[in-house]
């Protein structure tokens, strides 16, 4: 009788380790699949219209700017990335997402800037001075917002305290 039950034994669990080789298996297969077809898509989102040459200058009561960030957030985050321009002193900007100066992405936009790192007592000191005012610090009060098309753009933004 012990030679049955130990018959039976191993005849049960072939079967088990059979099952879970196969098991092992698909699940690498499906990992594997599902890597691959993460990889072709690029992880999933990069499928943007290509990016559209946009500055322009900003003014702050008839005068540049001079510093601080111009901040563009798309009304539709899968048709398009946020991007950023650099205030120079002379009040104009390069929109730019990824790659410097590479534009922003055909799209529908919420405008708001972003005050220069210098602290405002610093920038006073030094004779020069950039204090946006606070309605132009966040997108849902500046009031500002951009349409960029598939041609370059050029938007000027006219500031006032």
């Amino acid at each position: 009788m012990f030679h049955f039950l130990a018959r039976r034994t191993s005849a049960v669990a072939r079967p088990v380790r059979l099952l879970g080789s196969v098991h092992t298996r698909l699940s690498s297969i499906g990992f594997s699949l599902i890597l691959l077809s993460l990889a072709a898509s690029g992880c999933g989102g990069d499928d943007y219209a290509d990016p559209v040459p946009v500055s322009g200058k900003v003014t702050l009561d008839g005068q540049p700017l001079g510093g601080g960030t111009v901040r563009f957030v798309p009304a539709d985050r899968e048709k398009a990335k946020p991007g950023r321009g650099e205030i120079q002193t002379d009040g104009s900007y390069k929109a730019t997402t990824d790659v410097e100066n590479d534009g922003l992405i055909p799209a529908e936009y919420s405008v708001f800037f972003d005050n220069p790192e210098t602290s405002e007592v610093t920038a006073k000191d030094e004779g020069g001075g950039v204090n946006i005012p606070p309605k132009y610090l966040a997108p849902g009060t500046s009031g500002l917002t951009l349409s960029v098309t598939g041609e370059t753009s050029s938007a000027d933004f006219v500031l006032a305290n």
